[in-house]
């Protein structure tokens, strides 16, 4: 089974919130059953926390601070390889804003 790693803040729930990113929970239904999934956060246990109020049934995901070897990464701060110059490029105009 192919693996996704998704993020937690910014993608399955709003960053320095309570609620829920629209659709994330029941897109996490769908996709566990083809995907093996993780949920990568820097805070696990507010992860797991937050999942025990919100999606109880989602708790036999693996979260963890690590990301593992994966298919796919879904997380909202990412930032597409495309070549370094157009990285380089997409860094400096973000320097000057949020994150």
């Amino acid at each position: 089974m192919k693996t996704i790693g998704i993020d937690m803040g910014g993608v399955i729930k709003v960053d320095s919130g309570e609620e829920e990113i629209p659709g994330s929970l029941d897109a996490l239904r769908l996709l566990k059953k083809s995907y093996q999934i993780f949920i990568f956060t820097t805070h696990p246990d507010i992860a797991r926390s937050w999942l025990e109020r919100h999606a109880p049934d989602l708790l036999d995901l693996e979260i963890t601070n690590i990301k593992h070897p994966a298919t796919a990464y879904i997380d909202d701060l990412g930032i597409r390889f495309t070549s370094w110059e157009d990285i380089l490029k997409l860094l400096l105009k973000l320097r000057s804003r949020h994150v």
